[in-house]
């Protein structure tokens, strides 16, 4: 009994060989069990070379002896010590040709592609024209239509091509640039900015105001000639009303009392009684009544003779109060400041003997000048400011002792 346990033992063992024999030896269990591996081990799969019985079913082993025969374990699948097998090349990358190579490339060794070798490569998108020297260009490829390569643009000159600009316009000529200059429209005049405010004053009605803002541009010499006569003309129609008219535009009305008279009233004002004769309607100076109303203005008046132009204008509270044609002789021509001193009317009754002396401002005596009419027969002087003979008689009745005559060139 002893003796047939190990025998058993034996033939059990044999069985389970021969079984495991024939599991390792089938083809399709080979097969999946190298796919695995191979998958496993990140390598492609490898057919194994098992020796000449690969393909032919094998026997069952023959044994010489009775003793059991020594054979390794069958099929030593262990992850971490695969079967050794023929080492596989990794997948080449297909190689991109950038142009021709450097001869520095070539002198250090290394062998440009030839073109058996570059004709199986895959065809890849188009790359730009390289600009290093080389007998071999790449083509790109045609590009898409309406797209941006596609369009024909011009070529760009460089700097250095570019032809010189040359200008087709001839200097302009000295007389033309002198007439550009002639025609340029001057700016703006002090008087122009300030007619916006006359005109003002004139659509509210108040007349002071615009006789006021327009006395200040006569005489200005800066002035375009259109202008200044605008302004003579807007002042002697402004004078008229504000000045020798009865409304009572800059003073109040004088209510006349007991014992008064035009030429008293008229020494209270600085004016001559003759002129409030004339804006009131009053004939002679004691032609007035008590708690009459008068037409007053503060005196004295001033003149300004203007030389170049042979003008005189009146002056009265620092408004224009009148023009006049004049003629200058002798010291008369020449600038200065003269004071009325006398007003002389000889005969009494004729218009050609009112004349009015003029004396230098500052006290200084010996010198006279005479404003009169041609006709006068006054005393000799060192000069003289002629005027018309009806001019000469307003200035006369206008003027009075103390107003204030400059003469300016």
């Amino acid at each position: 009994m002893s003796a047939i346990r190990p025998l058993a033992t034996i033939a059990a063992l044999m069985v389970l060989g021969y079984i495991l024999w024939q599991q390792i030896n089938t083809p399709d269990l080979q097969t999946s069990t190298e796919n695995q591996l191979a998958m496993e081990e990140g390598v492609p799969p490898v057919e194994f070379d098992f020796g000449a019985g690969a393909g032919v079913e094998p026997g069952p082993p023959a044994f010489e002896s009775s003793a059991p025969p020594a054979f390794e374990p069958a099929m030593p699948i262990v992850k971490d010590t695969p079967p050794t097998v023929a080492p596989v090349a990794p997948p080449q990358e297909p190689e991109f040709d950038f142009g021709p190579v450097p001869d520095s490339a070539v002198a250090g060794g290394i062998t440009p592609l030839s073109p058996e070798d570059t004709s199986a490569m895959p065809e890849l998108p188009p790359l730009p024209t390289p600009t290093g020297s080389g007998n071999t260009a790449v083509v790109p490829a045609p590009a898409p239509e309406n797209s941006i390569d596609s369009m024909a643009l011009p070529p760009i000159a460089e700097s250095s091509q570019l032809p010189p600009i040359e200008s087709n316009q001839a200097p302009l000529d000295e007389d033309l640039t002198s007439m550009a200059r002639a025609e340029m429209v001057p700016l703006a005049s002090g008087f122009a900015k300030e007619k916006p405010a006359i005109n003002d004053a004139l659509a509210r009605g108040e007349l002071e105001q615009a006789h006021l803002l327009l006395t200040k541009w006569y005489g200005d010499r800066s002035l375009p000639p259109a202008e200044q006569s605008e302004v003579e003309e807007l002042l002697s129609q402004l004078a008229g009303s504000v000045i020798y008219s009865t409304n009572h535009s800059l003073e109040s009305p004088h209510v006349v009392r007991q014992g008064e008279t035009l030429e008293t009233i008229g020494q209270v004002y600085g004016v001559p009684w003759q002129l409030l004769a004339k804006i009131n309607g009053v004939s002679q100076s004691a032609g007035v009544q008590p708690g009459q109303e008068l037409k007053v203005i503060q005196g004295p008046f001033s003149a300004v003779v203007d030389v170049e132009r042979q003008q005189l204008a009146l002056l009265v509270s620092e408004r224009y109060a009148g023009r006049f044609n004049v003629k200058t002789e002798g010291q008369a021509a020449n600038e200065g400041a003269w004071v009325v001193t006398q007003k002389q009317m000889p005969n009494g009754v004729t218009t050609d003997s009112k004349v009015v002396i003029l004396e230098p401002e500052g006290g200084s005596t010996g010198t006279q000048l005479v404003l009169g009419p041609a006709s006068d027969t006054g005393p000799r002087s060192a000069g003289a400011i002629r005027v018309a003979p009806q001019d000469q008689n307003d200035l006369f009745d206008i003027l009075s002792i103390g107003s204030r005559v400059m003469i300016r060139k």
